[in-house]
């Protein structure tokens, strides 16, 4: 068997054993000894209870009486049984005895006899949100306290609450108390703008009331004099912490959006640019603006792109969008030069209907004409009145770069021929004349050519014989003009007539039968007279 030691709620604290016990009888009881040597402390309420028992146990009730006291008195037994409601329960101490029992050594302790209040620690005050501390010892020391807030010898702000809170420590029945008082945490506020920011954009924070300190978490960096830069897209989360005069410190935090730049991107073309050309430059999204970065060029309205000279010209698109995030692009477009064509074929004055083959260097060009003039097949110009014949001459070359160059002929008009001619008196008198007038560029030439081998270079003829006389006028821009004038009389003088052709129809004519003759270019055939 074993024997339980308990506490007066049944509970098992200790277990000796186990035990052999003889066998005996009711008859002739064994007394057996049990070695039970457990260290017990100083107390009441102990039990000793049988346990596990292997064998039957037979209640004797003879023997002692209760209570008793082992022989050092140091043990006390004060009952051989506890009764439950309804049934004893028997410990089996009838016939039991505490034989013997040792105690530990003495301490002397010296007691001291308090008969004044103890002594409380000085006034306290803690922020609400402090962590639980433990309260100073009161004088004497061993007290115990208790007020709001107070577990054994902790004071816990947050259970206490904000405010004065009365603390008692008592120590043996006595008592003192003291104040802790809870204070609040400050309530700041920050007041600058949680609005969208861009990447790289700057922001000054500040925040009610002034002194404490801004931390920030997220893509954003705090610099000098609290300014925050946005360093990427995201949250950034900053947080204003302040601390009061009690020592209490309250924070509060902001969220601002870092918005996303935007990509634009330059949707005309970037080939190479002709350096007389210009180009309508685009850009998605629409609604941004274009600059030239360097190089030899310029935009004007309508975003036009001009070069003023061969090289490299970088553009940039900036695109601001809806949250005023802006983004740009660049493109790069080269400069080519131009073809350098001349027109090598003569631009000396023309005269109405004069024609000249039109050359331009290199080959390959085109010409074109405005004003009097017209353009036939070999590129041959035909001067068709007065005044400035503008050739154009157009040549592209390998990289598709036009050049135009211009030319300008002047169409002179030649001179205006008029006479006033008077006839011989007869013919064999040679008293005619021609009285020239002519209209045009001064400087003029005249050449006379006439009946019988006749010359002249005046303007005017005198004493001039019947015949017919042509005259060509050369004006100052060299252009030629023509006039015949006939000085016949009535009847004709005896010129021989001139017959240009004469044709007979039919041809051949047949013996017995008609055919018609006809003289065609007749000249000088005089006035033929007709009789009555």
């Amino acid at each position: 068997m074993e024997v339980n030691l308990t506490d007066n709620t049944g509970t098992v604290l200790m277990t000796a054993g186990p035990f052999t016990i003889p066998p005996g009888s009711v008859a002739t009881p064994e007394l057996v000894t049990l070695p039970v040597n457990l260290p017990v402390s100083v107390g009441t309420g102990y039990r000793l209870v049988s346990a596990n028992m292997s064998g039957a146990c037979i209640r004797e009730t003879s023997g002692n009486t209760y209570p008793y006291s082992s022989p050092s008195g140091n043990v006390v037994v004060t009952s051989g049984f506890i009764t439950n409601p309804g049934s004893a329960t028997y410990y089996w101490f009838y016939n039991w005895q505490v034989s013997s029992d040792c105690a530990g050594p003495r301490t002397p302790v010296l007691a001291t006899v308090v008969n004044d209040p103890p002594v409380c620690p000085g006034n306290l005050s803690a922020c609400v949100n402090d962590p639980a501390f433990v309260l100073p010892e009161g004088t004497p020391a061993g007290g115990t306290f208790s007020g709001p807030g107070v577990s054994g010898n902790m004071f816990n702000p947050a259970t206490a609450g904000v405010g004065m809170h009365t603390i008692t420590y008592t120590n043996c029945s006595l008592s003192c108390t003291f104040m802790i008082t809870v204070n609040g945490l400050p309530t700041p506020a920050i007041t600058s703008s949680a609005a969208i920011m861009c990447i790289n954009d700057t922001r000054s924070l500040t925040a009610n009331p002034t002194g404490g300190t801004f931390s920030v978490t997220g893509p954003g960096t705090l610099g000098a004099g609290d300014v925050l830069t946005a360093t990427a897209a995201g949250t950034i989360n900053v947080t204003y912490s302040f601390t009061d005069g009690n020592g209490c410190t309250g924070s509060t935090t902001q969220m601002i959006t870092v918005s996303p730049d935007p990509t634009p991107v330059i949707t005309s073309s970037g080939a190479d640019l002709c350096l007389n050309d210009t180009r309508a430059l685009l850009g998605n999204p629409a609604g941004g603006s274009f600059s030239v970065i360097s190089g030899p060029g310029s935009i004007g309205a309508g975003d036009i792109l001009s070069a003023s000279a061969t090289g490299s010209i970088t553009i940039e698109y900036s695109y601001t969008d809806g949250n005023g995030c802006t983004g740009t692009t660049t493109q790069v477009i080269t400069v080519i030069g131009l073809p350098t064509p001349m027109i090598t074929s003569s631009a000396a004055p023309m005269c109405i209907d004069d024609t000249r083959s039109l050359i331009g260097t290199p080959l390959g060009g085109t010409f074109s004409v405005t004003g009097p003039g017209s353009l036939g097949a070999g590129d041959v110009l035909t001067a068709t009145g007065a005044g400035s014949i503008v050739v154009t001459y157009s040549y592209t070359d390998g990289n598709g770069c036009t050049v135009d160059v211009n030319q300008t002929i002047t169409s002179n008009a030649p001179a205006v021929l008029t006479n006033f001619s008077v006839l011989p008196t007869d013919c064999n008198t040679a008293n005619g004349s021609i009285n020239l007038t002519v209209t045009g560029t001064p400087n003029f030439q005249y050449n006379w050519v006439g009946t019988g081998g006749f010359s002249a270079t005046t303007e005017d003829l005198t004493n001039l014989p019947a015949g017919v006389y042509n005259v060509t006028v050369t004006d100052g821009n060299g252009c030629t003009s023509t006039l015949s004038v006939n000085l016949d009389l009535t009847p004709s003088c005896g010129l021989c007539p001139e017959i240009g052709s004469t044709t007979a129809a039919p041809s051949p004519v047949c013996l017995g039968t008609s055919s018609t003759f006809s003289a065609l270019g007749l000249m000088n055939m005089g006035t033929i007279w007709y009789r009555f």
